[in-house]
């Protein structure tokens, strides 16, 4: 299986987030598009320090942004 490096998944994350705000999603994908962000924060943080693109730690990433 093909290894992702850290900052590919931070960008995945930024992505959905992106698109999650201009409304990209309809109300039955939400679930789907939630749990794959979710794994993708959880790989990330096992693999810490690992940053994003801004510079901010994956551990910084708001609480709700994760929860969802």
């Amino acid at each position: 299986m093909a290894q992702v490096e850290p900052q590919m998944m931070a960008n995945m994350v930024q992505i959905i987030d992106v698109c999650t705000k201009r409304g990209a999603f309809e109300g039955q994908e939400l679930v789907g598009v939630a749990t794959v962000r979710q794994f993708l924060v959880e790989k990330i943080q096992e693999d810490q320090p690992a940053q994003d693109p801004v510079g901010q730690s994956v551990a910084d990433l708001p609480a709700e942004a994760t929860e969802q």
